[in-house]
């Protein structure tokens, strides 16, 4: 699994019936119709995500004893905004505490110095701060094979 919902996705909840779902917001068509159906809360506040991601943790080892899961860190290097940088840092943070306290997790990063953009991509995702170069994809690679996992 990797942080990138949990780094951008929001919640948006339907006006009537109170239910919720999260996605990217500008995976979203926000028309007049949309936004009367549907509010924006915002991020997944940043003060939630280790009680959110230790309950996830634990049913998934009671569910699946045994079975590694493998958590991908999105680099954050090519993030102009202070707030995305910040929360993947706490995600980071977070993750690799509790990597102590479940043996099946493991949190993989790539080597800061080894991010950058791709060499060869359409216009549109050359200033997108989560497409990366291929030696930034290797390490990630190099990383989860050296765990012995796969």
């Amino acid at each position: 699994m990797d942080s990138f919902s949990e780094l951008t996705d929001q919640c948006f909840r339907n006006r009537q019936q109170k239910w919720c779902f999260y996605a990217h917001y500008s995976d979203i068509r926000h028309s007049d119709e949309f936004d009367r159906e549907y509010e924006s809360l915002g991020l997944l506040p940043v003060e939630d995500l280790f009680s959110m991601y230790q309950a996830f943790f634990e049913k998934v080892a009671k569910v699946f004893p045994g079975v590694p899961v493998i958590f991908l860190h999105y680099p954050v290097e090519l993030e102009a905004r202070e707030k995305f940088r910040h929360r993947g840092q706490k995600i980071k943070e977070i993750v690799e505490n509790l990597c102590s306290r479940h043996g099946m997790l493991h949190s993989v990063s790539v080597d800061e110095s080894l991010v950058a953009r791709p060499e060869n991509c359409i216009d549109e995702l050359k200033d997108f701060p989560y497409h990366y170069n291929g030696l930034t994809y290797g390490d990630l690679v190099g990383k989860i094979s050296r765990l012995g996992l796969v």
